[in-house]
């Protein structure tokens, strides 16, 4: 796996040998680009270099992006911390001649906060000439240019508390560490829809609408079948687990002593239920309409009462089931 490191003092600019440059760090930093031998994903081997998850590794291979490079910016502890403010720093990746497809940039701050980038398009004389002395078209594409706000004040107050235990996508391996992720994705169009664009193409490929029933032996597993027998749900109280964004509610649960869960099960006894939801290529209101669809299909004319077990996006889903049921 190649690997380049940078040493640059307060803003310099950052030029590996592959042509890839970033400027405006506002900072003293060892900039270290990783770049995978082929079109793929890097093999990291040292615990120092992963800053991947294997599920994210999979769902990007599931969809033929792949990365280009990826740089670790690493502040040492005695160094002045990245400024990141009005000079906002801008990635330029290096793009083969002839090369097309649009490229994004995953960033990931050290306190595991995750944000998606897309190239700034050509607005003046300057910029326009920049982008064709780099090879790239200028009808209407991006210049290749990525700004990537460091957003260091919020990352220092979102570590106040101590370090987090990790991050979405992976380990957190260095304090001071930020890594910026240059990933091509070689689907037409993508890139020129929000971000929801890509993440709904993950979630239509991995995710569905489902109720299924919950038990001990089961709430780590991905289920296979929705629920099929309501009718032991009528007139008593039964559990409804609902989970968040890009979530299941089996991965919600994943980390739940069995024992905990026996006794969940125990004292409803067996009348737990689980929603996965589409979270993202759905509103709150759609996953709502489904979920009471399904019920009044079920058991027409009758009612369920639910306790329900939620977090983050689920909470909104289950507010929309108690204040927009009748309508």
């Amino acid at each position: 796996m190649p690997r380049e490191t940078v040493s640059v003092g307060a803003n310099s600019e950052v030029r590996f040998a592959s042509g890839t440059t970033l400027t405006g760090i506002g900072g003293a930093v060892t900039a270290t680009q990783y770049t995978p031998a082929r079109s793929g994903l890097r093999s990291a081997t040292l615990p120092s270099e992963i800053d991947s998850s294997p599920e994210f590794e999979r769902a990007l291979q599931e969809l033929g992006i792949y990365e280009q490079e990826t740089i670790h910016l690493d502040v040492s502890a005695s160094a002045t911390p990245l400024r990141g403010g009005a000079g906002i720093p801008v990635l330029r990746p290096a793009i083969p001649a002839g090369d097309t497809a649009p490229r994004v940039v995953l960033y990931q701050d050290e306190s595991g906060g995750l944000s998606w980038h897309f190239a700034t398009r050509a607005r003046t004389d300057e910029e326009r000439a920049r982008a064709r002395q780099r090879g790239l078209r200028l009808d209407g594409v991006a210049t290749g240019e990525f700004r990537i706000p460091l957003r260091n004040a919020p990352t220092r107050r979102a570590m106040e508390p101590g370090l987090p235990r990790r991050s979405l996508r992976g380990p957190i391996t260095k304090i001071g560490r930020k890594i910026l992720k240059v990933l091509v994705v070689p689907l037409a169009g993508v890139i020129s829809g929000p971000v929801q664009d890509i993440a709904g193409m993950i979630e239509r490929k991995h995710r569905r609408n489902l109720i299924w029933r919950v038990t001990s032996d089961n709430y780590r597993r991905a289920p296979t079948e929705p629920v099929s027998d309501w009718s032991g749900l009528k007139g008593k109280r039964a559990l409804l687990v609902m989970h968040g964004i890009l979530s299941t509610a089996e991965a919600m649960l994943s980390s739940l002593p069995e024992a905990a869960m026996r006794r969940w099960c125990e004292a409803y006894e067996g009348r737990v239920l689980a929603f996965n939801h589409l979270s993202v290529t759905q509103s709150p209101e759609d996953n709502a309409r489904f979920f009471l669809e399904q019920v009044k299909t079920a058991l027409p004319g009758d009612s369920i009462e639910f306790d329900v077990l939620c977090h983050s996006r689920g909470g909104i889903v289950s507010r929309a089931l108690a204040e927009r049921a009748e309508p």
